[in-house]
């Protein structure tokens, strides 16, 4: 199929003429195969409507049904399981219009203007954020015992349901409540001014207000778990299972439901990128206390704007592999330093001027100079400290109030303080990297200069390769000979996906990037001229391996294609560190060594990349857990959510004791490259 005819497809939608598009698209499904035309379909964000618009609703179900007939004459054998997988998206777009009217029928919308609901709602969320603070530390306290708190039970607190969760989490979720009326107050009322949405006059609600705001806040919540939902079942291939009746629910239950919508776990790849999201947290955790042992021995160790800061750059660098304050490496006009000083200025003024368990004190309104003037004395110019605030305004791009926390009500700004205070800096310009889609010139190159200089200080021998063969170029990234192996690294630097689109879209360049590499590999068996140009006419070279290593610390348990999936953290900590401790108290125990020789041998690292114990230790805290979303009277949706709970000391000395038991029967079996 053309490019021309799949961006034609691509732009089907509701303001079409339906037979139209539905011929368009038979046209389309004789060009593709089934599967690629039902993912076209599934991706396509204009048949989702979430706008209350009845009509636009109907005219989707009518172009499903047009393509079910199509999908019928055209695969007659086979169609069953693509209707079933689109049929997905009317039982969508009815459940957003239950979740509008439910929003349309809450006391708040119906009585309180577009800035009354916007005020009341940035208060709410605010209390909220001081009573999930007054939980999280009482649990902390009726945990202590002999002022030693065990982190990894008392953590949890208790939700509006009963549900167990992490005090971040349930920040997260009232963060994203409060984000999604703001964003639907500021399209329905059309208040989008420029780039930014644009609230009016903040009006300081009063009690009754925010007593109404709670349903719809409610509301919002729901709306943004069901939105995530739907698109890791279009975009990511999550399985699900609809039902118009109550006919399987238990019977205590059937009263209650008569329609429900099953969905089952993430894909494994969502695991990863949790797994990935908890070691960058780790990263942080060990960069800040060690910080922290520096700054106090150093007599500055109460200094907690410095050590944010500190910490917080540190952690970015090892994320991204290059340096924060390289003219080269810009985001929207600013290098990451000036995004990390923006970010901490803010924070350290929220801090500055809180007043203990008061909401509205982290609610401060200025005008847009005075934030200005506190960026200009932090040493940012004008210019820079103009163009960060407005990167920060929130506005039809904005993902989160993590990312732009400024506010605006006409002529004034409110800085919101509740999800800036206790951020993390280094994960607020590392998102504005993805959040705007930047395409960092070095970063790329910084982290293939990473992996080149570890394999160079570490004794071996790197070679960047570019030959031309008969048209065809192979470029290899980093080419590394260990024994009869030759290492071959393809380096992706790119941040965590934070939605199922984005996962999605890191899924499909996985399988370029495997394709590619494999495309190498291969071009070296055709072309073994190759590899006596760069490694001598005895090179003795029997297996090449396949690496693709990311900036970010995710790894793969399993090969892509026969391409192992590992990244620089796992890789430098294998050279640079041989013994995996754990603090017991004030000792250190040594629990597991990575090298079996006393030096690093290829079949060390052959272990760590099938075995990369930093991913199977984190997944080893993953579960799953019921969740039930509440859609309508008598519409429920039931879904596998992913659950973290970080494992006790004793489990984590297991693990590496049948890593380790695991080892050593390899080695025993022969099959361990001790050389």
């Amino acid at each position: 199929m053309t490019k021309r005819k799949l961006k034609k497809f691509k732009k089907i939608s509701t303001s079409e003429n339906l037979q139209e598009s539905v011929k368009l698209c038979g046209e389309v499904l004789r060009e593709l195969s089934l599967d690629s035309f039902v993912d076209v379909v599934l991706r396509n964000e204009n048949l989702v409507v979430q706008d209350g618009d009845f009509e636009k609703t109907s005219w989707v179900k009518s172009f499903i049904d047009g393509l079910n007939h199509e999908i019928k004459v055209n695969h007659p054998e086979s169609y069953v399981d693509a209707c079933k997988k689109i049929s997905i998206i009317p039982i969508i777009n009815a459940y957003f219009l239950h979740l509008f009217n439910w929003r349309a029928d809450t006391l708040a919308v119906k009585e309180m203007t577009a800035v009354e609901l916007v005020s009341a709602s940035l208060v709410r969320a605010a209390e909220d954020y001081l009573a999930i603070g007054r939980k999280a530390r009482h649990i902390l306290e009726e945990n202590s015992v002999s002022n030693v708190i065990d982190m990894n039970s008392a953590h949890l607190i208790e939700d509006s349901l009963g549900n167990k969760v992490h005090p971040d989490s349930a920040m997260s979720v009232v963060f994203g409540s409060v984000f999604l009326v703001l964003k639907s107050t500021g399209f329905i009322e059309q208040l989008k001014r420029g780039s930014a949405f644009d609230f009016g006059v903040f009006k300081s609600p009063d009690e009754n207000q925010v007593v109404k705001i709670s349903a719809l806040n409610l509301n919002a919540m729901t709306w943004k778990a069901f939105d995530t939902m739907q698109k890791d079942i279009r975009h990511c291939g999550r399985a699900w299972n609809y039902s118009d009746s109550n006919q399987k629910v238990p019977d205590e239950f059937k009263e209650h439901v008569r329609e429900h919508l099953d969905i089952e776990s993430p894909t494994v790849l969502r695991y990863y990128e949790v797994s990935a999201e908890h070691r960058v947290r780790q990263l942080a955790n060990e960069v800040y206390f060690t910080t922290y042992e520096h700054l106090s021995a150093t007599k500055r160790g109460g200094d907690q704007g410095l050590l944010n800061r500190l910490s917080s750059r540190y952690v970015t660098e090892r994320v991204l592999s290059l340096s924060l304050d390289d003219e080269k490496n810009k985001c929207l006009g600013l290098t990451l330093e000036q995004w990390l000083e923006g970010y901490a200025t803010l924070q350290d003024f929220i801090r500055e001027n809180y007043v203990e368990e008061e909401a509205l004190s982290l609610l401060p309104i200025k005008d847009k100079d005075f934030f200005k003037r506190l960026l200009v004395e932090r040493g940012l110019p004008s210019g820079i400290a103009k163009m960060f605030l407005e990167n920060i305004t929130f506005g039809v791009t904005s993902i989160d109030l993590y990312d732009t926390p400024l506010i605006k009500f006409g002529d004034q700004y409110m800085l919101y303080g509740p999800s800036l205070k206790e951020a993390l800096l280094h994960e607020l310009v590392i998102s504005n990297v993805g959040r705007n889609k930047e395409k960092l010139s070095a970063k790329g190159e910084a982290l293939e200069n990473r992996l080149f200089r570890l394999f160079s200080e570490s004794g071996f021998q790197p070679k960047k390769i570019k030959e031309n063969r008969r048209g065809e170029e192979y470029q290899f990234d980093l080419a590394v000979k260990w024994g009869a192996h030759l290492f071959v690294f393809e380096c992706k630097n790119r941040a965590i996906p934070r939605s199922p689109i984005t996962s999605r879209n890191m899924s499909d360049d996985y399988q370029e990037h495997v394709i590619q590499i494999q495309r190498l590999c291969s071009g070296l068996e055709k072309h073994p001229e190759i590899l006596e140009k760069y490694f001598g006419s005895n090179h003795g070279i029997t297996k090449i391996v396949p690496c693709l290593v990311n900036g970010l610390p995710l790894s793969f348990d399993k090969q892509l294609g026969g391409v192992y999936v590992t990244d620089i953290s796992s890789v430098s900590r294998f050279f640079t560190d041989n013994e995996i401790t754990l603090h017991l108290g004030s000792q250190q125990r040594v629990i597991y060594r990575q090298w079996v020789c006393g030096k690093p041998c290829v079949g060390d690292f052959m272990f760590l990349l099938n075995n990369p114990f930093s991913l199977r230790l984190k997944m080893q805290n993953l579960s799953s857990h019921i969740e039930h979303v509440y859609i309508a009277e008598g519409v429920f949706v039931r879904a596998k959510e992913i659950f973290y709970d970080e494992k006790g000391t004793q489990d984590v000395i297991r693990f590496f004791n049948e890593l380790d038991d695991y080892r050593k029967a390899l080695i025993a079996e022969g099959e361990y490259y001790l050389q």
